[in-house]
C-alpha cells in the first residue's frame, strides 16, 4: 500500500480520498495538477518527485528485465544479459554522438530492452497518456508493439521518489540518492534520440540489487492518483501532441531509433528487443 502523503487533500474539492487503499482520485484537470504539486512541494527536500502512467495497478514495482524471477541467482544472471546487450549493441556501432556509457542502458530501456530500470516522466499530462493506453506486442521476441485506448476503467499516476539527490558536474543528467540513481535522458542523451525527449523521460534504477527484495521498487512510491478513463482522455484531447505518432516518434524523424534498426544486436525472449512501433 502506497504512504497516505495525499490523504491531506481529501478535504479538497473535486478530489476524493480512500483510506483503504491510499489512492486519491481526481475529478478534474486542476485537482490533477494541484495533487501531484502538493507532493512535489511538500517532498521538496527528498528529491524529485516523477510520474509513471498506468492502466492498472500491479502488485510489485519491477523492472522488466527482473519479471518472473525471484532469486539472487537469476537477478544476477539477468544482469549479466543486459551488460552484455549493451556492449554488443556498443560495439555494433548502433549507439550514435557521445554519451557516458552509463546512459546506454537506460536508453536501450526507452527503445525496447529490458533492464533494470523504471520508466517514469516529469510531466503529468504525458504520464496520463500512457494510463489511457494499453500496450500489445507480438513477435517471437515482443518485437512488435502498438498502443490501443485503453478499455479499464481508471488510469493511474503513479508517483515515485528516489531520495534527497546529489549531482556530479562531469555527469549532467543524473541525480544519485542513497539508495537510488535517476537519469534524466533528456540532459544525458543528445535529441537525435527523439523517444526520451519526446516523453519527457526518466529513468529510476535501484544503486544496488544484492537481494531478491530489492528488484520490487515499490518503496519509492510516495502516493497513487487515480482518474476515470474516459474523463482523462477527455482532459487530453485529440490533438497532435497526444497521437502515439508523437510520443512515439517514427525512425524518419528519430535518428537514433533508425540506428538502433539498422545495427542493434537482434534480442531474445528474456533481454526483449527494440521494438518497432505501430503508430
Amino acid at each position: 500500500m502506497p504512504p497516505n502523503h495525499l490523504s491531506r487533500l481529501k478535504n479538497n474539492k473535486s478530489m476524493h480520498w480512500d483510506p483503504t487503499s491510499n489512492i486519491l482520485t481526481v475529478e478534474t484537470p486542476h485537482a490533477l495538477i494541484q495533487a501531484v504539486g502538493y507532493l512535489k512541494y511538500a517532498l521538496r527536500q527528498h528529491g524529485p518527485v516523477l510520474f509513471r502512467g498506468q492502466n492498472k495497478l500491479y502488485p510489485s514495482m519491477t523492472p522488466s528485465l527482473f519479471r518472473s524471477i525471484k532469486t539472487t541467482g537469476g537477478m544476477s544472471e539477468r544482469e549479466k544479459k543486459v551488460i552484455e546487450y549493451t556492449r554488443l549493441a556498443t560495439t555494433s556501432g548502433a549507439f550514435i554522438g557521445k554519451m557516458p556509457s552509463d546512459a546506454l542502458e537506460p536508453l536501450l530501456q526507452h527503445y525496447g530492452i529490458k533492464t533494470r530500470w523504471i520508466d517514469l516522466v516529469d510531466n503529468a499530462w504525458t504520464a496520463l497518456w500512457f494510463a489511457c493506453q494499453n500496450s500489445l506486442s507480438t513477435g517471437p521476441i515482443s518485437q512488435y508493439l502498438h498502443f490501443a485506448p485503453s478499455e479499464s476503467e481508471n488510469a493511474y499516476i503513479i508517483l515515485m521518489q528516489g531520495g534527497q539527490e546529489t549531482t556530479e558536474a562531469n555527469k549532467p543528467g543524473f541525480l544519485t540518492s542513497k539508495n537510488s540513481i535517476i537519469i534524466d535522458l533528456r540532459r544525458a542523451t543528445p535529441s537525435t534520440y527523439l523517444r526520451p525527449h519526446a516523453q519527457h523521460g526518466l529513468l529510476l534504477r535501484r544503486r544496488a540489487y544484492s537481494e531478491p527484495e530489492h528488484m520490487d521498487l515499490s518503496d519509492f512510491v510516495v502516493g497513487i492518483i487515480c482518474a476515470k478513463t474516459a474523463k482523462a482522455k477527455d482532459w487530453l484531447g485529440f490533438g497532435a501532441l497526444t497521437a502515439t505518432h508523437h510520443i512515439f516518434p517514427p525512425p524518419y524523424y528519430d535518428e537514433g531509433y533508425r540506428a538502433f534498426l539498422k545495427r542493434a544486436p537482434l534480442g531474445t525472449s528474456v533481454i526483449g528487443s527494440i521494438q518497432h512501433i505501430g503508430a
